[in-house]
């Protein structure tokens, strides 16, 4: 049985009321070893999430001086914590993103696959929850991450096709996490849903493979206060234009919904 390591970062987690302590038993749950990166921030992110690697002892914590105004902060945070995995199976998460438990033995089984073959990751199905856990939007097709992969991968940053002049790059291409190999090109990926898969109204026949469940935007509200606050500014950082990132609540609630099948534990 191949071993997973989940790594992800955290930062201004109390400040935003992020449910971290959830986040990461679910973590810890559904793999071997987890990683965080971090960033001395606005509050006690990192004495708290020190206080849990205290308690597990398959959950690091590597606190570094990365600048949240650099504009490529999120592959790098990335990076930090993949480079402290020591298990062969990777796999990339976000802060607000969960697993269901009862779908592992769909990892395991795609694990092993991908160990058998010549790619260096798994493109996977990323479920996002909107204005409540139960429901996804009806009329946006289900997408995917670089999620799973081996440890050819050695980098998330910037794909080279997508850089531009004075360090901005083209956020269609490219959110600086891309998984890069030692060559800094992008790892060859392949994808276990197909297009009928991944439309909203037969999301429930993802049932069978690996999934992971976004919560960011259960609280719609938060999100848009998020996006105002920080985000929308990140990525303008990013591109060096205006980027069209929701920071109002009734853009966020102007998107139907329907009940989905997908399980959430």
């Amino acid at each position: 049985m191949n071993k997973f390591s989940i790594y992800f970062y955290y930062f201004n987690v109390i400040k935003n009321n992020f449910d971290y302590k959830s986040t990461i038993d679910n973590f810890l749950s559904f793999s071997d070893e987890v990683v965080c990166a971090t960033i001395p921030g606005e509050d006690d992110t990192v004495f708290e999430l020190k206080k849990l690697a205290d308690k597990h002892k398959s959950f690091r914590v590597i606190e570094t001086d990365i600048s949240l105004s650099n504009n490529r902060f999120d592959g790098m945070l990335k990076t930090v914590a993949l480079e402290k995995t020591t298990n062969p199976i990777k796999i990339i998460a976000d802060g607000d993103e969960r697993f269901a438990l009862s779908n592992k033995g769909a990892w395991e089984r795609a694990a092993q696959q991908l160990m058998e073959t010549r790619y260096d990751g798994l493109l996977i199905p990323s479920v996002d929850l909107w204005g409540d856990e139960t429901k996804i939007r009806l009329n946006q097709p289900i997408g995917q991450k670089f999620r799973m992969h081996k440890s050819t991968i050695v980098k998330r940053g910037v794909v080279p096709y997508a850089e531009k002049p004075n360090g901005l790059f083209d956020t269609t291409m490219s959110d600086s996490t891309e998984p890069l190999k030692s060559d800094g090109q992008l790892g060859t990926f392949a994808s276990l849903a197909d297009s009928f898969q991944l439309q909203a109204a037969n999301s429930f026949t993802l049932k069978t493979l690996p999934y992971v469940l976004h919560y960011g935007y259960v609280d719609l509200a938060q999100r848009a206060k998020i996006n105002k606050d920080f985000w929308k500014k990140h990525w303008e950082n990013r591109s060096g234009r205006e980027e069209n990132v929701a920071t109002d609540l009734d853009i966020l609630l102007k998107d139907k919904t329907m009940v989905h099948q997908i399980p959430l534990k």
